[in-house]
Order: structure tokens, then sequence, then C-alpha cells
């Protein structure tokens, strides 16, 4: 027996390893266009899930800008308290002033002694 190949048994080999060949692309095709078609259609649930995030983003933004401008008026409410609370020092400074000197022209008037109420005279 001889171990060469006629040609026609060769072409028969390239024939058959051709058409496994082919029914493998087809194969690979076939599930490749499944998984693309998977994809596609995660990618539009993905979607349809990303639009309330969209909303939250709006969300997030517009309770910053609270949180800052709460900050703003608790920093300026606590100067006014703070100016507030130096004026009314002030004043009391000038209630004590004013009354050390009602203090001082009453300790520098003269008092007038009342007279004696009078008791009368025991009887007997």
């Amino acid at each position: 027996m001889s171990d060469s190949v006629t040609h026609a048994e060769l072409d028969a080999k390239l024939e058959t390893a051709a058409a496994r060949m082919d029914l493998r692309l087809a194969q690979f095709d076939k599930d490749m266009r499944a998984v693309v078609g998977e994809m596609r259609q995660e990618m539009n649930e993905f979607r349809i899930e990303i639009q309330p995030l969209k909303n939250m983003k709006a969300s997030v933004w517009g309770s910053t800008a609270v949180i800052v401008g709460t900050i703003f008026a608790a920093v300026a409410l606590s100067f006014s308290a703070f100016d507030s609370g130096r004026d009314t020092s002030a004043a009391v400074q000038d209630v004590r002033l004013l009354l050390e000197q009602v203090k001082a022209q009453q300790a520098a008037q003269p008092v007038l002694q009342a007279p004696a109420p009078s008791t009368p005279a025991p009887q007997q």
C-alpha cells in the first residue's frame, strides 16, 4: 500500500474541512448575532433605567444649592446676632454710666433732714 494521497482524495478532504469551517463560521455568526441582540436589549433596558437617574442628578444639584444657601443664611444670622449682642453690651454700658451719674448727683445733693415727728407729751 502506498501512503500517497490521490488528487481526488485530497479534494474530498479539503471540501470536508471547508464544509466544517463554513459550519463553524455559520454557528459563530449565529452566536454573535444572538449576543449582540441580547446586548442591544440590555442597553435599551439600561437606558430606561438611566432616565430616572437624570432627574436624580438635578435633585442632587438642587439640594446642594439649598444646603449652601442654608449655610450662608446661618452665617449671616450669627453675624447679626453677634452685632446685636455687641449693641446690647454698648447699651448696658450707657445705662451703667447714667446710673453712676444719677448716684453721683444724689450723693452731691445735701440730704435734707426731715423734722422729726413730734410726739405728744404724755399726759398724766
